[in-house]
């Protein structure tokens, strides 16, 4: 990231140029530099480790190894935004000129070796994405041991730092095994649901309606998060809800989020009903058709059309094998009220017999 072949990266060497530079700022010197800033996030990353680096320089302890989390963090407090009433507050303090030039070379050749791979993870700037296709389910393993198993037409993003484990489910069905770490706490958010695990496993199902969060194993706490914009909380803080209170979530319990904020909470009568979808079996206990349809959909090039609202609003309690979305309509046409169409190709259509 910020070391070449040939020496220290360019925006290293400029960021330690700059800390010698607003030793002595003046108006024109402050410009350039407020427009370097807005330039691109990096020359602010850069410019908040330079800083860093800088002032362990001044205190050298060659027996101590340097902590870049604490030193990125001590740097970001310190940093103000740029004012000429206000300069001072905003830069680090500087050793006498004559040793600054001295150190400007080993400063960006500092910031470079301590930066790497190890800056990206502290920052947190780029988070691995994971999906699945129509049909398709994975599963991941993190590198804490936790596994996430991704149903079909799933996307998450995976955000580690040392403070925390973030994760993001961006669309459809994902179950969490997590490995307890009370050091990092373990968080996943889906739309309006932002849910804290306790060492547990759990299943989210983000729909058009809402998320649903079902447990297996253990407890999580769940909080709405309608009024924070979905906003990450803070590394390693503990689970707030601006937006509304936090729930209890324990196994055999499942919470239902609207897309408003609201939290339902019951008991799971059937818990196989949770985790069928990892057998690639659909369970439904009085579902409207117009679901159940959906569902199949999510696994199948074969589509389901549902017409007629009566009709989409039929409950259904059945098993099914997801990769067979015509056991449904063999089922359904036992039904004398019902007009079951197979095109034999990609489409199944089910509306009321006239």
């Amino acid at each position: 990231m910020a070391w070449t072949r040939n020496g220290p990266h360019p925006l290293a060497e400029e960021a330690a140029r700059w800390l010698i530079e607003l030793d002595e700022p003046r108006p024109e010197v402050l410009e350039k530099f407020a427009a370097w800033l807005e330039t691109s996030p990096r020359h602010v990353e850069e410019f908040l480790l330079a800083s860093a680096v800088w002032k362990e320089l001044d205190d050298v302890d060659a027996g101590r190894r340097m902590e870049i989390r604490q030193l990125v963090d001590e740097a970001r407090t310190n940093v103000h935004r740029l004012e000429h009433s206000d300069t001072t507050a905003a830069l680090p303090r500087t050793p006498p000129a004559r040793v600054r030039r001295v150190r400007l070379a080993g400063v960006a050749a500092a910031i470079a070796l301590l930066a790497g791979a190890a800056l990206w993870s502290i920052l947190a700037l780029a988070p691995e994405e994971y999906a699945t296709s129509r049909g398709e389910q994975r599963a991941l393993k993190l590198e804490d041991g936790s596994v996430i198993y991704l149903n079909t037409e799933s996307r998450v993003e995976v955000r580690f730092s040392r403070a925390a484990r973030d994760i993001r489910l961006l669309q459809g069905e994902a179950m969490f095994s997590v490995e307890h770490d009370p050091e990092r706490p373990f968080r996943v958010m889906s739309g309006e649901a932002l849910i804290q695990a306790l060492g547990t496993r759990f299943n989210v199902y983000k729909s058009l309606a809402g998320t649903t969060v079902s447990v297996v194993e253990g407890l999580v706490a769940v909080a709405p998060t309608a009024a924070t914009a979905e906003r990450t909380p803070p590394p390693g803080s503990a689970l707030t809800a601006p937006g509304g209170p936090v729930e209890r979530v324990a196994a055999g319990e499942q919470a239902r989020v609207s897309r408003t904020g609201e939290i339902v909470k019951h008991d799971v009568d059937d818990l196989d009903q949770i985790v069928a979808w990892r057998e690639r079996r659909l369970v439904f206990r009085g579902e409207p058709l117009e679901h159940v349809a959906r569902e199949f959909n999510r696994y199948n090039a074969v589509q389901i059309r549902v017409q007629g609202a009566t009709v989409r609003q039929r409950r259904l309690t059945a098993t099914f094998d997801a990769d067979d979305p015509r056991s449904l309509a063999d089922f359904l046409r036992r039904d004398t009220s019902l007009d079951v169409q197979d095109d034999g190709a990609s489409q199944i259509v089910i509306r009321p017999r006239h």
